[in-house]
């Protein structure tokens, strides 16, 4: 969304890739009780609690990612032992922890709803191609999708059958699509 903001303020933008993060009308904007209760269920979720509270070594987190693996729900995002397992960073005491709190996420959801996200009349303003890359289980209903292309044509959109987490579960196949996208652009002048 941020890509997508920059394009539409700055027409010298070469190119945007949308990450499962776009506008397909206007943003409802998250209440305080929404975020509130966005944190208990953050605090009290069986996997993403006990892997956010996580500090221990190599072993102990490959112990962790193998119960995540039975624990899981049909979320994708919890099943993706890879996806998971980026999510784990060394400290300077060694030990690996997620690479960040359930208190800063609710920070930065927080600081989201600050802002004024994009809406549909932001594709008016942009100059230059943009490809919305969607997951089959994220944020977004396909039908919600092609009614925004109808819409805008100039857009491109490809979808992958995973969760929101695009850069973690697919992370190779995301990097050729971005790489193909990019090349098929014309240079700057």
């Amino acid at each position: 969304m941020i890509a997508l903001k920059y394009a539409a303020l700055y027409s010298s933008c070469a190119d945007v890739v949308c990450l499962d993060g776009f506008s397909i009308g206007k943003q409802k904007k998250m209440s305080e009780d929404d975020l509130v209760r966005l944190e208990e269920q953050l605090r009290t979720h069986p996997v993403l609690s006990r892997a956010v509270e996580f500090v221990g070594t190599p072993d102990e987190l490959e112990s962790l990612l193998d119960w995540v693996q039975t624990k899981a729900t049909d979320n994708p995002n919890e099943r993706s032992e890879v996806g998971l397992s980026r999510g784990f960073v060394e400290g300077s005491d060694g030990l690996l922890r997620f690479h960040h709190s359930i208190d800063q996420f609710m920070a930065m959801s927080r600081a989201v709803e600050d802002q004024e996200l994009p809406s549909l009349d932001t594709y008016d303003a942009v100059r230059c191609p943009v490809l919305l890359v969607a997951a089959e289980k994220g944020i977004y209903k396909r039908d919600e999708v092609e009614n925004v292309l109808r819409l805008y044509p100039i857009l491109q959109v490809e979808w992958f059958d995973c969760g929101h987490g695009i850069q973690a579960e697919r992370p190779d196949e995301l990097a050729k699509l971005i790489f193909d996208f990019a090349e098929r652009l014309d240079p700057p002048t």
